[in-house]
């Protein structure tokens, strides 16, 4: 058993695709003042582009190793009774430049479900009405359906965020404690070559 698992795994081959990605982001935010100033998140643009690595050996689990670029966005609206900009509404944009790691398995000959651990360093960032710094860093899980018609791939995906976007230990607020990305993309790629 062992020497059959260690052949699958040894005869296989790697291929390489680049994808491109579209969707609707948002934060999250565990925050009751909040509530209180009638201070609303809603959906804004989320998208992305990455190049993937995946090992595909005759077995049903394949890695595979990705390196993407990805914009997560919000719109947040302050309420009327605010202490700080009331009445106003801002667009958060958060830039990452992201190291992925994941494992996916076919469930039909062209269906694939897969999870992507995936590690954010933070490039840039737009937000005017907030003082707060945030995070240089992002971790999240990003579970994913793909669709295969020949060298064209159709996804879906979902990004779930588990660390604080904001900089606790700079801004020293216990408001802005629980603030997280999320976002759900459609993408659509096209595999480059195989070796």
């Amino acid at each position: 058993m062992i020497l059959l698992f260690v052949s699958n795994m040894a005869f296989g081959q790697f291929e390489i695709t680049l994808n491109l990605s579209n969707g609707i982001s948002k934060h999250t935010k565990n925050d009751l003042n909040s509530g209180l100033f009638g201070e609303e998140n809603n959906w804004s643009y989320a998208g992305g582009v990455d190049a993937e690595l995946k090992y595909r050996p005759d077995f049903f689990l394949q890695p595979a190793l990705a390196v993407s670029f990805q914009s997560i966005g919000n719109k947040f609206s302050f309420g009327p009774n605010a202490p700080f900009n009331p009445n106003k509404t801002e667009f958060h944009r958060f830039n990452y430049l992201q190291f992925n790691a994941g494992l996916s398995s076919l469930v039909r000959e062209k269906v694939e479900i897969g999870l992507f651990a995936v590690n954010g360093m933070l490039l840039s960032h737009k937000h005017e009405l907030i003082a707060t710094e945030p995070n240089t860093w992002d971790f999240a899980l990003k579970p994913y359906l793909t669709f295969h018609f020949n060298k064209l791939n159709l996804g879906v995906s979902y990004y779930h965020g588990f660390k604080n976007i904001w900089d606790i230990n700079e801004s020293g607020s216990s408001s802005d404690s629980d603030v997280k990305n999320r976002a759900v993309f459609i993408s659509l790629g096209y595999h480059l070559f195989s070796f």
